[in-house]
């Protein structure tokens, strides 16, 4: 038998062979193929070539029969090759290889010795393994931002300490060395305030003297004076005025009115916000009769305010303040009587501020509304919310009571929250905690089925109340999660509920809230952004946004959704990208990254304009929000008041543009926002009133720079001296005195301007930009110009208003000193303001808080 016809036979009998693992045949056969395939695979061997191995008759077509597989006709095809996946242990017993080396079975079997991978069949015949096509796809990286440049600030003052959270309008000027620089020059130091005030006290209280002498009815009350309600930050005098002007009527008489509005105004809404209660009697006196209740404040209430604030199962709540009403007196109240006369007094009092801030043409329609006495209100709910043994027991309906009074400080004017939203986040604090202590929670929407209500066995208990309990509890979860995300949107802090559900879509439309829907994402913003305020990811973050801004709108245009909370939603979301953009810009500069400066720059301006005409829609729509301005206000306000913080920042860097009028038209635009702001907010918002007086100083100190070159004119005042030899500012920012110290090494004959990029390492020409200012001019919002005899609070108030950069201004090289149009209020004569003995307001003492030093 010939070679040939033996290996034949011999792979035949091992193809044949049983499986079982003793056979002695078995193995024979697989050594003999094993090194079969070892000669095979050898491609240098054949007969006559080799002296280590003797194949006698072998020839050519021995060494085919392993690479063809024949037909009947001859023909011959390729042999697929496939890789050696096994060790030469598992592939001579068949069993199952891990691969391992050694694998698991030959470790099993105490056998790991002799485990071995035998050279793979032709492996030299194997075609070259194709590139990645991933590394054929250009790859982007991502543009990390970092939100925290100069570390995590926290003020301390006598009042409190206060934590800048990395969103909001404050941690920009933060971040932003140009908005610092502009904020130096801008703030007056407080020995002058501390010297005028003294100078002036003198005089308003030897001129009083004066007047109420002259004047009989005049009734001069210090210790009752609303004077000693206003908090001291207003408290910037100037001299008095005492020579009258003749003015246009209606104008002095509408200064006049606005005058007496704010001092009456803030004077007492600041006393009742320090007033506390200590009855120990629930003042059901307080409460609105039965009948104007629910005739007159109740349908307003389900008509316009339910849909902002969807916590309760209407039919329900009326039934249960309809059974208080009726409420022996004689009788103990219990945790949820003390709730429900909380949520009634709030229900009135946001119905009324609703009416307040509405202003409709038919004002008499709810004129027993406006007349309820509410100003004792929230001092009285407050006290039985958060004080006495109700403060140790929760209960649902005590739960929505809380979330009723976060709504409420979110809307009202005066107890509202301040920039940081501390009181908001200690109170969702306490509403977070007291829901899981109920068991509110995700359970209670992807878990419905398994939830339990445990009564005690001698209550009646069916089907249908556990199920409307699993409704009200889902709802009240999902006003939490909107508040939650909402706030950790608006102020960049951790979220509070660090869990969030995918919804699945057959579960969507019996969802209590949209809000629901969605919540994964906002959450997953949210957590982007706590997670490392240093490192976020900005193309993650606008993708998502803009995502989720895309859903909101589909969710309206579905009719699932308030259009007013959508708008609210669209504006926390632009607000959020306008930060992002912001410090996408600094990020620029400080990384020396110009590539990107150029689209950055337009970015920001394009994002500016995009949330001031959104805030521009929602001020002036009189038909549809009208009711509902109460509550949109309040994130207008914090929208306008970044957009006027960061405006700033484009016109100090317009320098870099050559686009010709560029801080002229930026300008316009800032004090076109400006006017807007406090026309619209000002006189109703104590938080907004307030700031009246930092903005007129940064618009005056903007208004006198350079038209080229803005920041070049504050460069120039930080290089003055005095006679002495000394430099006239003493700036705290670090960028400052390093730019001083480098203008007084190149001996003072460089432009300020070069320095301060060469202290920075900055290239100017390389950090230029165009934004195309003519275009975008086109779709600026409050455009509408105002005309002289219109009244503009903005222009009338802090008209003398200085600061020892302004007194020196005048003075410098590059300082643009424009012609400011006379304005008519500048000599007011203040003693107008005396409205009679009802009303026995002290002139001199209200032009001590609203006229600042001069």
């Amino acid at each position: 038998m010939d070679l040939q016809k033996f290996l034949n036979i011999q792979i035949y009998l091992y193809s044949k062979s049983d499986r079982m693992e003793k056979s002695d045949m078995k193995f024979k056969y697989r050594d003999e193929l094993d090194k079969l395939q070892w000669l095979a695979q050898t491609s240098s061997y054949r007969c006559g070539q080799s002296n280590d191995l003797k194949c006698p008759g072998a020839s050519d077509h021995f060494w085919n029969m392993f690479d063809i597989k024949r037909d009947i006709n001859g023909a011959g095809s390729k042999k697929r090759r496939r890789q050696t996946i096994v060790c030469v242990n598992c592939r001579r017993r068949k069993t199952k290889c891990d691969k391992g080396k050694p694998c698991g079975a030959c470790i099993k079997l105490g056998i790991q010795d002799t485990c071995r991978y035998v050279p793979e069949l032709g492996a030299h015949l194997r075609q070259k393994d194709l590139p990645d096509l991933a590394a054929m796809v250009p790859h982007y990286e991502s543009t990390y931002i970092n939100l925290r440049p100069l570390g995590f600030p926290v003020y301390r003052k006598r009042s409190g300490t206060c934590y800048v959270p990395p969103l909001t309008a404050g941690a920009a000027v933060q971040r932003d060395i140009y908005l610092r620089v502009l904020q130096s020059v801008c703030s007056i130091p407080r020995s002058a305030i501390d010297k005028a005030q003294k100078r002036n006290d003198e005089a308003a209280a030897g001129e009083c003297s004066i007047i109420c002498a002259s004047n009989k009815d005049l009734k001069h009350e210090p210790t009752d004076s609303p004077i000693n309600n206003l908090p001291n930050s207003l408290r910037h005098i100037e001299k008095l005025e005492l020579e009258a002007v003749d003015l246009e009527g209606s104008l002095a008489s509408k200064h006049k009115q606005t005058c007496k509005h704010l001092f009456e105004k803030f004077g007492i809404s600041r006393k009742n916000r320090t007033r506390s209660w200590g009855g120990a009697k629930l003042p059901l006196e307080l409460m609105p009769e039965a009948d104007l209740f629910f005739h007159h404040v109740w349908p307003f209430f389900v008509e316009y305010v339910s849909s902002l604030c969807p916590l309760f199962d209407l039919e329900g709540l009326k039934a249960k303040l309809d059974i208080f009403y009726r409420k022996d007196e004689q009788k103990k109240y219990g945790v949820d009587d003390y709730a429900s006369f909380c949520i009634l007094l709030l229900i009135t009092r946001i119905v009324q501020i609703s009416i307040n801030l509405a202003k409709p043409a038919d004002i008499s329609t709810y004129s027993k509304i406006k007349n309820i006495e509410t100003e004792h209100y929230i001092p009285v709910v407050n006290h039985y919310i958060f004080h006495g043994e109700n403060a140790r027991k929760c209960s649902l309906l005590r739960l929505q009571s809380m979330l009723l009074l976060r709504f409420y400080q979110w809307c009202a004017p005066d107890d509202g929250d301040g920039e940081c939203l501390q009181q908001s986040s200690m109170l969702m604090g306490m509403i977070v905690s007291g829901s899981y202590g109920i068991g509110i929670g995700w359970q209670c929407v992807t878990q419905a089925e398994l939830f339990i209500l445990d009564r005690p066995p001698w209550c009646y208990s069916d089907s249908s109340q556990t199920f409307e309990d699993i409704k009200e509890y889902q709802r009240v979860w999902s006003v939490i999660l909107h508040w939650d995300r909402k706030l950790s949107l608006l102020t960049g802090l951790p979220c509070l509920i660090n869990t969030t559900k995918r919804i699945d879509k057959d579960m969507h439309n019996n969802l209590p809230s949209v809000t629901l829907k969605h919540d994964y994402l906002l959450e997953k913003i949210a957590r982007t952004i706590s997670n490392n305020t240093e490192e976020v990811d900005y193309d993650s973050i606008k993708k998502l946004s803009e995502h989720l801004r895309q859903i909101l709108r589909n969710d309206v245009m579905e009719n699932r959704w308030s259009l007013v909370l959508e708008f609210e939603m669209n504006i926390v979301l632009l607000l959020l990208e306008l930060s992002f953009n912001h410090a996408r810009v600094v990020n620029c500069e400080t990384t020396q990254c110009f590539e990107e400066y150029q689209d950055c720059m337009q970015a920001l301006v394009e994002k500016l304009i995009q949330v001031a005409n959104l805030c521009e829609h929602l001020l002036e729509d009189q038909e549809y929000l009208a009711f509902a301005r109460f509550y949109t206000n309040r994130i207008v306000e914090l929208a306008l008041r970044t957009v006027v913080t960061i405006i700033p920042s484009v016109i100090l860097r317009s320098g870099r543009s050559a686009e010709a009028g560029l801080k002229t038209t930026l300008m316009k635009f800032y004090k076109a926002v400006l006017s807007a702001y406090f026309n619209n907010l000002g006189t109703d918002y104590y938080q907004a009133f307030r700031r009246m007086f930092s903005s007129k100083i940064l618009y005056k100190t903007l208004s006198s720079l350079n038209e080229k070159d803005p920041f070049e004119t504050i460069l120039e005042y930080f290089t003055q001296t005095t006679e002495k030899g000394e430099h006239m500012a003493e700036p705290r920012s670090i960028e400052i005195r390093r730019f001083r110290d480098l203008y007084d090494q190149k001996g003072g004959n460089t432009r300020p301007s070069e320095v301060w990029d060469d202290s920075l390492g900055i290239n100017k020409n390389f950090f230029s930009f165009e934004i195309d200012i003519e275009n975008l001019s086109k779709f600026f919002p409050f455009t509408s110009e105002q005309s002289e005899n219109k009244y503009d609070i903005f222009a009338s108030f802090f008209t003398k208003v200085s600061t020892a950069f302004l007194k020196k201004v005048k003075t410098l090289p590059s300082a643009s000193l424009p012609d400011s149009p006379h304005n008519i209020l500048d000599n007011f004569d203040y003693r107008l303001l005396d409205f009679g003995e009802n009303n026995p307001y002290d002139p001199l003492m209200f032009l001590s808080f609203f006229e600042p030093t001069g």
